[in-house]
């Protein structure tokens, strides 16, 4: 309520009461009034300031919180960007790559050397699988791995079925590009359906046509930590 509101209340009251009033009673009221008026006045303009103060307060708080977000997420963007460009840029995997891109069937490419690549690269727990698809969309390496180990998924028992979503997705990439998408993916050890957000990073030749696509999935829960807030004490949420 503002403070005219507060006045003409005052106003309407004191017109009534004043007029029911002896002289003395008249004074009296007057010098209350007198009094009263000015407090009311103060303590109105320090309330709306301090209504003021607390908004700024938490529009301050909420913008803060956002950079803050939008800061941790541009540095796990650009973390798996240099790491993806640093699997795709190592002997072992242009092997691999450039093995299945001329043969374009089964064969007996030995990927231990792969695997220990990937594994030494993502064992920071952030990854925990690697695919390479060719510029078909079928499936030729899978890789899982955690802290305690890896294990590669056995070509008979690779999806045969052309990932083309995949294939849609880097249609307008550039090299050294990165687009993420959610996923599922079933667990090897169990079969327990698992959450993820698959980074999508596509290795193009010198005449830049794509001739892989390396898939790494993030889980999606440590994913989506990077939105939690910083300040734990504040009330405030972001969406």
């Amino acid at each position: 309520m503002s403070i005219s509101y507060w006045m003409n209340n005052i106003k309407m009251f004191s017109t009534s009461l004043f007029g029911k009033l002896k002289i003395q009673g008249k004074l009296n009221f007057l010098f209350i009034l007198l009094i009263t008026i000015p407090v009311l006045i103060i303590s109105s303009f320090f309330i709306q300031t301090l209504i003021t103060y607390k908004r700024e307060e938490a529009l301050t708080n909420v913008k803060n919180e956002v950079v803050s977000i939008k800061d941790r997420i541009n540095l796990v963007f650009s973390r798996i960007n240099r790491e993806l460009i640093m699997l795709s840029k190592t002997s072992e995997v242009k092997r691999l790559i450039d093995n299945f891109s001329q043969t374009e069937k089964e064969n007996d490419f030995d990927f231990s050397a792969v695997e220990d690549q990937i594994v030494e690269l993502f064992k920071n727990g952030l990854y925990f699988k690697v695919e390479f698809i060719d510029k078909n969309g079928r499936k030729f390496s899978s890789i899982f791995f955690d802290s305690s180990g890896s294990y590669i998924t056995p070509q008979n028992k690779l999806l045969r079925k052309p990932l083309l979503f995949y294939i849609d997705i880097i249609t307008d990439m550039k090299n050294g590009e990165i687009k993420l998408s959610p996923s599922e993916i079933k667990m090897p050890e169990n079969g327990k359906i698992t959450p993820s957000i698959d980074c999508i990073f596509p290795i193009f030749n010198n005449d830049n046509q794509p001739k892989a696509i390396i898939i790494a999935s993030i889980h999606a829960e440590n994913f989506f930590k990077l939105f939690s807030l910083s300040n734990r004490d504040t009330n405030i949420k972001v969406v």
